[in-house]
């Protein structure tokens, strides 16, 4: 990693682009991804039934 100064004089670090990210974090992106796409579905599948056999 590099460190970039700002205007106010802070040292940041910054990524550079040919570094990979580690597979844990990977993985942890690729659940929170497909919990949400679950829970959207589930929502989805309920409002589906709702609105064709409750309201009607």
């Amino acid at each position: 990693m590099d460190t970039v100064s700002d205007q106010k004089g802070s040292a940041t670090k910054v990524q550079k682009l040919d570094e990979r990210l580690p597979f844990h974090r990977k993985l942890t992106y690729g659940f929170t991804d497909m919990s949400g796409n679950l829970l959207y579905c589930i929502i989805s599948g309920y409002m589906l039934y709702f609105f064709t056999n409750v309201l009607v």
